[in-house]
């Protein structure tokens, strides 16, 4: 497949453009648009066959962004997923090992079958909440203005730069490993196609997982529902009950640059 069939910047249209979608809400100051040749977001329950979602998770496009721009001292907030192309299946089947061994033979493998989404393309809207009682352990919150929203307004200029240059901390993938993602921050003057023009309901999705110095993580789930193409995120559930615990499981993170999200990024 050629590389340009999911290139971010053919659903890239100028605001002055016909072709270019304006919604009826304000957008958030954030809007990161992902394509990819294959997305698979799969139900945690599956364990034996993938098969993947309608549409992007919400609790992956929580975490997506933090590949690309992330710091303990933040925490994305998720708006809105748009689904930018037509929801398209593509099956795949293949050998597993049933256990490991040494010396594996055809009874130690078993057919299974994984069904990813052909072509995806999203955009994300994001802002960013800063942890405003990390910064004041850690003495930075006057470097970054003394207030929750001039804190705010200093990591979102410094994601925009970031991000704007191509800088990532790890390779953003879409569900998997495999399915790698291509991106792009969309400017003030850019918007893009109108997504797609589908209403269904999602079933239970994952919200987002709350992290826990135990290693047992507690996962949270929603009833999504994609209304036009656009997936609303249940934002007054997540920060009632995932945000404030997150918020304080970044707290307690040690203070150091070996960190994941407190390293520099790279190219």
């Amino acid at each position: 497949m050629n590389r340009m069939d999911h290139c971010p910047d053919r659903f890239i249209v100028p605001r002055s453009d016909s072709r270019g979608w304006r919604p009826p809400w304000e957008e958030a100051p954030l809007r990161l648009l992902l394509t990819g040749q294959f997305g698979c977001f799969v139900h945690p329950a599956l364990k034996v066959e993938a098969l993947s979602h309608e549409c992007m998770t919400p609790s992956a496009g929580f975490r997506l962004p933090t590949t690309l721009y992330g710091k303990p001292e933040t925490e994305y907030v998720l708006h809105r997923i748009w689904v930018l192309s037509p929801i398209r299946f593509h099956r795949d089947i293949r050998k597993h090992l049933k256990t490991k061994t040494r010396r594996p033979t055809d009874e130690d493998r078993t057919l299974r079958s994984t069904r990813y989404l052909l072509e995806p393309a999203y955009l994300l809207e994001l802002d960013i909440h800063p942890n405003l009682r990390r910064l004041e352990d850690g003495g930075s919150l006057a470097r970054r203005g003394g207030s929750f929203e001039a804190a705010r307004r200093s990591f979102l200029d410094e994601a925009r730069t970031r991000i704007g240059r191509g800088e990532r901390y790890q390779t953003p993938v879409l569900g998997r490993a495999s399915c790698r993602a291509e991106w792009r921050l969309l400017g003030d003057s850019e918007t893009t196609t109108s997504p797609i023009d589908v209403s269904m309901d999602l079933g239970a999705m994952l919200l987002d997982v709350i992290p826990s110095s135990t290693g047992r993580n507690e996962p949270v789930f929603c009833d999504a529902r994609l209304d036009h193409g656009v997936l609303h995120v249940p934002l007054r559930r997540w920060m009632a009950e995932v945000l404030p615990r997150k918020l304080e499981f970044r707290r307690q993170l040690p203070h150091s640059s070996g960190h994941p999200l407190d390293v520099e990024a790279r190219a």
